[in-house]
């Protein structure tokens, strides 16, 4: 699924100035893992999610609610937040 993987936690522990996190988007549903020892988050979506799909026949609907994360750098230490948002 993840082609790269590899070569990507090769060059970012060669790396001198090694991230705090890795935070991305854009798949529509949230997931959090590590990448060479670094966090790694990818954010929900404003819009629709898609389904957690894991290869079998049956996929269940998606009804994560709206969603953002919300980064704080302070101290030297990186704290994110995951927040459900709703239409006002």
């Amino acid at each position: 699924m993840c082609q790269g993987r590899d070569a990507l936690g090769v060059l970012l522990g060669a790396h001198p100035a090694r991230p705090l996190a890795i935070a991305t988007g854009h798949v529509h549903r949230p997931a959090a893992g590590m990448l060479a020892g670094i966090p790694a988050y990818i954010c929900g979506s404003i819009c629709p999610a898609n389904p957690l799909w894991l290869g079998e026949a049956y996929v269940p609907e998606a009804g994560d609610l709206p969603a953002l994360i919300v980064h704080r750098y302070a101290h030297d230490a990186l704290a994110s937040h995951f927040i459900s948002v709703t239409a006002v």
